[in-house]
């Protein structure tokens, strides 16, 4: 959706593309004179210069009314447009934090089962693992993540095979069965763009597949080592979705993450068969969501896009939009209060439905935002990380993070594991003043529980002056304390670590550069009598920093004289 607003005048245009028949590029030109807003089609057909093509429509919206009327409006379009209903979400998916890795990482099935418990403790809950079927690999050995000398796994040969480097089946079910004893989940991308050259299925049906005008199978534009699926074969639908199911059942599988095709690709349609009239691949979802939901309710599917198109089949979604942003606001390409406005348009223009799952890093970063992946270890990494977290995204975590960000990883999830405030209830961004404009801020409340969370991303230490809205939450009158989440203990400013509620109208805080703060404000805690303190033996373990529990699972090791040797390394603040 394209949009044109006019505070002076209370004037809005909005224009947005919608419809199954194909996909269309958003694109704004123009001078200091006129903008157009344009949305240009992507046609998966070859058509003659006589033939008429029907492709999906572009809807227009002019409205004289203030911007969160307009978006409201915009909500109350979506049936008229034809989208579905949002598909009722699992719930579990909303506490999820996801590791996304290959078993080949950890040496197989095996290697990765006994990592397990380390990745538990770190408060990873739910496995997505890249697909791991025989795949094109040009050297036979463990996929070592080069894309380029080790191949992708995306590009599967024998769907019926697992990858002969990974270990067999049973060694797949030990696996999940080793997750599932943990309180864990395992889901598996279920790749749908296309499949390697050298599958016999190109040769058993190649009706399946997307053909140019001088009949060559056509490449997936995005990745050329992929031939392209036509999912407007009604066979091609009923085979994936039989092989998915037969999947699910067979390793026990809490569901697949989806990676539909990103754009149709050209092909020059065979005579035996008429075209489907809309991109078929969202057939399948919907029945294979179906079935998936039968054979066990609590399984889900993920998609690797976001948008009102795909809510209606899946139960959560990869938010490419939102790490674009905040990896903006990290480089300081887009001012904090402008990604707070965008946060909150975002929310109130899509049909609500399934939960954001949201990274700093996933397996496709390395394309389409190649410096996420360089900012690996960095204050403005965990930072953003952060903030995603405290504005209530669902947070994926990319094999390797951990190694360089367990401590900070640790302490973000096991505060989001611990206070529901983090996981649900609603943000509100923007509506704090503050005397910064480097700083972004985000007030959540759920129940009784409200908290602060604060990105300070500029390069300075500073102090800033906020105002907390106790008016309208009808904070009681008495002394409170900012409990630092992530920090796990009470906030202190000059020696002071308690304030009214009127000094919450006026509060100043002294922010790390590049920083990130989740603040639960409550009531002070009143000091331990000194007859109720614990033994000695046991205030050293409840008053240990969550690190120090941590680091001796989560140290990275070296090798000296042949002996594991651990490296003492503590991060700091995000």
């Amino acid at each position: 959706m394209l949009s044109l607003h006019d505070p002076a005048s209370d004037e809005t245009l909005m224009c947005w593309y919608y419809g199954t028949a194909g996909t269309a590029l958003p694109q704004i030109e123009g001078n200091d004179r006129a903008l157009m807003l344009i949305h240009e089609v992507e046609l998966a057909h070859w058509i003659e210069s006589d033939q008429r093509a029907v492709v999906s429509a572009q809807y227009l919206l002019l409205m004289h009314e203030p911007w969160p009327n307009a978006l409201a409006a915009l909500q109350r379009t979506w049936p008229i447009c034809g989208v579905r209903s949002a598909a009722r979400p699992a719930a579990w998916v909303r506490d999820a934090a996801f590791y996304e890795t290959h078993p080949a990482l950890f040496g197989g099935f095996r290697g990765l089962a006994q990592a397990l418990p380390r990745l538990r403790a770190l408060g990873l809950n739910t496995l997505c693992l890249l697909p791991v079927w025989d795949f094109a690999n040009p050297r036979g050995q463990l996929w070592d993540a080069s894309w380029d000398s080790a191949g992708s796994p995306y590009a599967l040969r024998d769907l019926d095979q697992l990858d002969a480097t990974l270990g067999g089946p049973a060694e797949l079910r030990d696996l999940v069965g080793a997750a599932h004893a943990l309180g864990m989940r395992v889901v598996i991308d279920l790749p749908l763009e296309g499949c390697a050259p050298t599958s016999p299925l190109i040769g058993q049906h190649p009706g399946w597949f997307c053909y140019d005008e001088d009949s060559r199978i056509e490449h997936v534009s995005q990745h050329p080592e992929l031939v392209a699926f036509d999912w407007d074969h009604p066979g091609l639908r009923a085979y994936m979705q039989g092989w998915a199911l037969r999947q699910l059942r067979e390793y026990a599988l809490d569901g697949f993450r989806i990676l539909p095709p990103r754009a149709n690709s050209v092909r020059h349609r065979p005579p035996e068969y008429a075209p489907a009239g809309r991109m078929g691949v969202l057939d399948m979802l919907e029945q294979l969501r179906a079935e998936v939901k039968a054979a066990n309710p609590a399984a889900v599917l993920l998609c690797a896009l976001a948008g009102p198109l795909y809510a209606a089949f899946h139960d959560g979604q990869l938010d490419d939009p939102v790490h674009h942003m905040f990896m903006n606001l990290a480089l300081r390409r887009v001012a904090p209060a402008d990604v707070g406005d965008w946060l909150a348009d975002y929310a109130r223009a899509l049909p609500p439905g399934p939960a954001s799952i949201c990274f700093t890093e996933h397996y496709r970063t390395r394309l389409i935002s190649p410096l996420a992946d360089g900012l690996r270890g960095s204050r403005a990494s965990r930072m953003i990380l952060a903030g995603m977290v405290l504005c209530g995204f669902v947070p994926l975590i990319r094999s390797g993070q951990e190694h360089s960000d367990g401590e900070f990883i640790g302490r973000l999830l096991h505060a989001r594991a611990e206070y529901a405030v983090l996981r649900e209830g609603s943000s509100r961004y923007n509506d704090l003043p503050c005397s910064s404009g480097q700083v972004f801020a985000v007030w959540r409340g759920h129940a009784a529980e409200y908290l602060l969370g604060l990105l300070n991303v500029g390069p300075h230490k500073h102090t800033v002056s906020l105002s907390l809205p106790v008016d309208q939450i009808g904070l009681a009158d008495g002394e409170y304390e900012l409990f630092d989440l992530f920090e796990r203990r009470a906030w202190a400013e000059n020696g002071r670590s308690t304030w009214g509620r009127d000094d919450l109208l006026a509060l100043r805080l002294t922010l790390e550069p590049f920083a990130a703060y989740g603040l639960l404000v409550r009531p002070a805690a009143r000091p331990t009598p000194p007859e109720a303190e614990l033994p000695a033996e046991d205030a050293q373990l409840d008053g240990a920093p969550l690190d120090d529990l941590l680091m001796p699972m989560l140290a990275p090791v070296s090798r000296t004289n042949g002996r594991r040797q651990p490296r003492s390394a503590r991060a700091g603040r995000a």
